[in-house]
């Protein structure tokens, strides 16, 4: 999954919305078991200054982020 995404980060035929967003969220995925859906929102709030509330226990392993 890590090789795909990571294809579609640095393919030129593919415009993501936010590199630095993807990139940050790829780098916290390959670091950690949190899916990568979630990485890409932790990232985001992250960068907004937000914590994350969930219900995903794998998730709530990284900074930023309570258990519900």
């Amino acid at each position: 999954m890590l090789t795909v995404l990571t294809h579609l980060h640095t393919n030129t035929a593919f415009v993501l919305q936010d590199e630095v967003i993807t990139q940050k969220a790829l780098d916290l995925f390959n670091a950690s078991q949190a899916d990568f859906s979630d990485c890409v929102i932790l990232t985001q709030a992250q960068r907004e200054g937000l914590d994350v509330y969930t219900f995903d226990k794998r998730l709530t392993r990284l900074a930023g982020t309570h258990a519900v």
